[in-house]
């Protein structure tokens, strides 16, 4: 007996087109999503399964054919091995393999607090949109973002603009600068490995030339 489930969830029938099934989704979308209906949130996660699965072409077919089963366990009744199976329900995710791009059930629009600071290498989770657990499609764990911030180049703002950004942010510490004959005001560079070979050889020479200029060395007394 053919496998349903998923058609009446969405209400469409099992011949139904790309756009009825879309359009079937965002209708029932909007009056089950958590924000405007807390208490049917199982109920969402069942439409937003069901729509990732038959608006995928591949998806679609695989559970025509082999039922909810058969997208768990990997439809092995009619020749799709679990690894192939594996790779066309999240090789997009994950930009294994060469499948199609696939038609996301959802858009997910990230917010992030204001004044928060994203740092390079921070880890965030949005927590129950990753993957479908195993044998429990309706249950998803959680998606986990790690950030690559990409800084601008050097010189990307004008002085004046400078200024404005400065403006902003919060103020720079009190500092005062010390006096002294030992107080000296050096600038940063470059670090390349050449820089550093070259500090070594500098270093050197002025070992040498210190020991040029000490004299002979006291030898220890013999008896």
């Amino acid at each position: 007996m053919a496998d349903n489930k998923l058609y009446d969830i969405l209400g469409v029938s099992r011949s139904a087109s790309d756009s009825e099934i879309k359009r079937s989704y965002h209708k029932l979308a909007k009056e089950f999503h958590p924000d405007k209906n807390p208490a049917a949130g199982d109920k969402f996660k069942e439409i937003s399964y069901a729509y990732e699965v038959l608006s995928d072409a591949k998806k679609r077919q695989i559970y025509d054919k082999y039922g909810l089963k058969g997208l768990q366990e990997g439809g092995q009744g009619g020749g799709f091995p679990p690894d192939d199976l594996f790779g066309h329900l999240f090789g997009d995710i994950f930009g294994m393999g060469g499948g199609s791009r696939g038609r996301d059930a959802r858009d997910l629009l990230v917010r992030h607090p204001p004044g928060e600071v994203i740092k390079p290498g921070d880890l965030k989770c949005i927590q129950g949109e990753g993957m479908p657990q195993f044998k429990n499609p309706f249950e998803k764990g959680n998606l986990y973002i790690k950030f690559d911030v990409v800084f601008p180049e050097n010189n990307f703002a004008t002085e004046e603009q400078m200024k404005q950004i400065e403006s902003v942010l919060p103020p720079r510490p009190a500092f005062v600068m010390p006096t002294g004959e030992d107080v000296e005001e050096v600038n940063l560079m470059e670090y390349t490995a050449s820089e550093r070979g070259r500090g070594r050889e500098e270093a050197y020479a002025s070992d040498d030339e210190e020991h040029m200029h000490t004299g002979p060395e006291v030898q220890c007394a013999h008896q």
